[in-house]
C-alpha cells in the first residue's frame, strides 16, 4: 500500500537532512521523495510503501521536527497485484 504524506516546513538544506535522516533510521519504505520551494517554504511529498498504521506514525514523527510547519496523509492508493 503506498501512502502519500506532504510536508512544509523552512527553506533550507538541514530541513530535508533531518527529513531523511528520520526516515532512514526509522526504516521506513520510502518510494519516492520530491522537493519543491515556494515563498521560503519547503513543500516536500514523500511516498511511503507502507500500512496505514506505520505511515501515521511516520507522520507523527515528522511532526515533532521542530523545523516542520505541517504534516498531511494525503490518500491511500493499493498497489496492484501483478497479473498472471
Amino acid at each position: 500500500m503506498q501512502i502519500n504524506m506532504s510536508v512544509a516546513a523552512p527553506e533550507a538544506l538541514t530541513t530535508l537532512n533531518r527529513l531523511v535522516s528520520l526516515l532512514r533510521g526509522r526504516r521506513y519504505a520510502v518510494t519516492r521523495i520530491t522537493f519543491e520551494n515556494k515563498a521560503g517554504v519547503a513543500h516536500i511529498a514523500i511516498v511511503l510503501d507502507e500500512d496505514r498504521v506505520r505511515a501515521e506514525k511516520a507522520a507523527a514523527c515528522i511532526e515533532r521536527l521542530e523545523c516542520v510547519f505541517s504534516v498531511r496523509v494525503d490518500s491511500v492508493a493499493t498497489t496492484a497485484a501483478p497479473s498472471a
